[in-house]
């Protein structure tokens, strides 16, 4: 009998084909796939240019101080809030700064900076040049006796000095806009409070009680005749003495030199005019 032929067997003319050989051609199809995929990913990423790390430069409004609405609170508040996206330093915040600062500020800026200069060195440096140490009540001392330019009509006027002050009250407490605002007031009624308007930051009640009776103190020695000691000297030399006769300085009417010639002269003319007047009534007289 003969014997039949095995199914599994490789030389077997029934069943599936030899897996090795179809196997191997699978495998190198899928490698050559992802190869040529790969290539792809590589010629793409190389002509896609790289993200730029270069920071983007701020842009800052324009501060001009010769400007009749320059308010240099205001612009450094807002310049702030910008920059504090950007944190730029050195040759870049110089840049920006250029751009920004107008007039006399260009100038300015050129002559306080320096290499790598931070927004908080500048920011410091600004506020003392263009804001200073002015007082709540000299601000609105300022206010009261300022008009509007020539060419700023009165609703820009008006609300310029609204943002000053909303910028200058932000940081105050009621009883200190009170107190600048009787401070500036009174010193319209005794120009002498000035001095003490641009120098002294009152806060407190207490403290603007204390000044005022120390002022008050003062004004009343002065018309008291109270020796006030090297103050008192300095002020009598700073009023001299005005005659009311000739109207020079530096003596009083009763030494006046001019008037007592003229009092001589008038008694001489008085005794001459009386003699004239006997010796006609004599003479009459002897006729």
């Amino acid at each position: 009998m003969a014997d039949e032929p095995n199914p599994l067997s490789p030389k077997s003319e029934v069943g599936s084909p030899p897996l090795q050989d179809n196997s191997e051609n699978s495998w190198r199809t899928l490698l050559e796939s992802q190869n040529r995929v790969i290539t792809e990913l590589l010629k793409a990423a190389q002509l896609t240019p790289a993200p730029s790390t270069r920071p983007v430069s701020a842009v800052l409004p324009t501060f001009n101080p010769e400007a009749a609405d320059a308010d240099a609170a205001a612009w450094c508040k807002t310049a702030s809030m910008i920059s504090c996206e950007h944190q730029q330093e050195g040759a870049s915040l110089v840049m920006t700064l250029s751009k920004s600062l107008l007039g006399s500020a260009s100038q300015w800026l050129s002559q306080i900076c320096f290499a790598g200069m931070s927004w908080a060195q500048f920011k410091e440096l600004f506020m003392e040049r263009y804001e200073g140490n002015e007082t709540p009540a000299a601000l609105l001392l300022n206010m009261l006796k300022g008009r509007p330019s020539p060419n700023e009509c009165l609703s820009v006027y008006s609300s310029r000095m609204v943002t000053s002050l909303l910028t200058k009250w932000k940081a105050m407490t009621h009883e200190e806009i009170a107190i600048s605002l009787v401070l500036a007031h009174s010193s319209q009624i005794d120009s002498r409070l000035q001095r003490l308007v641009f120098t002294t930051n009152i806060k407190t009640r207490a403290e603007l009680q204390q000044q005022l009776k120390a002022h008050s103190f003062v004004r009343n020695s002065e018309f008291s005749g109270i020796d006030m000691g090297p103050e008192k000297k300095r002020f009598k030399m700073q009023t001299p003495i005005r005659c009311h006769s000739c109207g020079k300085l530096g003596h009083k009417a009763i030494e006046c030199r001019r008037r007592k010639a003229e009092e001589r002269n008038e008694t001489r003319a008085g005794h001459g005019n009386g003699r004239s007047t006997m010796m006609r009534e004599i003479n009459c007289d002897m006729f």
